[in-house]
């Protein structure tokens, strides 16, 4: 469905920024057509990758209402009377067994009161509110769903993260953020201009802000669906690549 999506997409950019060539060849009916088909294609992957969502979570439903059915203890009393104290003690959870998300909680909330969770972030023991914005950016790198780049070439996109980078430097990240082969295939190379926005690239987008937060080198990493729309060996990769830094 990734697939299809972004050749869907290629295809469109590609007819749109080529549109004078498609002016002076009358082939308008014939892009119409092409794109007519990258679309159905999209919606044939969609259409399969929805039935078998659908089928994986009727069998997952299923499998979790029989196997874990909630039944009452058998020393368990009715709850006749209720003031409202709510405890916590030793809450102990965790999404995965190698970290813990609550470490044996103690928590009293008493009837009649309203209890809220305020807590505030810190960075290494420091309060955020009571450091500059300034410093604390220069060491936050942040990959977006939807990255945005600037109209000029790649080269120039990816030494933005680190202005001091050298080109070998940016061809280690891109390396590491598997996209330094695709660029390699342009015609220009790291010369290519990736149009307003990005516009030029697809799913290329993702991997080139990937590779600019290697290059920039944070200590913490923002993952905003980073690679929600790379394959899944794509994806692999990156994640590897992202645990080594």
């Amino acid at each position: 469905m990734i697939e299809a999506s972004t050749e869907e997409n290629a295809m469109k950019t590609e007819s749109l920024m080529s549109y004078e060539t498609v002016k002076y060849f009358n082939a308008e009916k014939f892009e119409f057509k092409r794109y007519c088909m990258r679309v159905q294609e999209v919606r044939n992957a969609n259409y399969r990758n929805a039935r078998f969502a659908g089928l994986m979570n009727t069998c997952q439903n299923t499998f979790m209402m029989a196997g874990a059915p909630v039944v009452d203890s058998p020393t368990a009393r009715p709850l006749v009377l209720c003031r409202g104290d709510i405890t916590f003690k030793n809450v102990t959870f965790s999404y995965d067994e190698r970290r813990l998300a609550l470490n044996r909680l103690l928590l009293n909330c008493r009837a009649g009161t309203t209890t809220a969770f305020v807590g505030c972030i810190t960075v290494d023991g420091h309060d955020v509110r009571n450091i500059t914005i300034d410093s604390l950016r220069k060491h936050i790198g942040v990959v977006a769903q939807h990255p945005v780049l600037f109209n000029n070439s790649l080269m120039y996109n990816l030494k933005y993260a680190n202005q001091n980078a050298t080109d070998e430097q940016v061809y280690d990240a891109c390396r590491a953020a598997s996209v330094h082969g695709t660029i390699m295939s342009f015609p220009e190379g790291y010369s290519t201009k990736v149009g307003d926005r990005g516009l030029r690239l697809s799913g290329e987008k993702q991997r080139v802000a990937i590779a600019g937060v290697i290059l920039k080198d944070p200590k913490i990493i923002l993952l905003d669906e980073a690679t929600a729309y790379l394959d899944t060996n794509t994806e692999e990769n990156i994640q590897r690549s992202l645990e080594v830094l």
